[in-house]
């Protein structure tokens, strides 16, 4: 595992992400800015 340089590269970067967008989260629920409206789920279905 720790061979797969690509592999840890990219979860580097996800880490980073993930941790940049929950300051984001926390920064905008400070200052009232709501989560966006869910929308109800549309499934497909491909078998007729």
């Amino acid at each position: 595992m720790l061979q797969d340089k690509e592999g840890l590269y990219t979860m580097r970067v996800l880490g980073r992400n993930m941790a940049y967008f929950l300051h984001c989260q926390e920064a905008a629920r400070k200052v009232g800015v709501p989560l966006p409206e869910k929308e109800p789920p549309i499934f497909m279905n491909f078998i007729h």
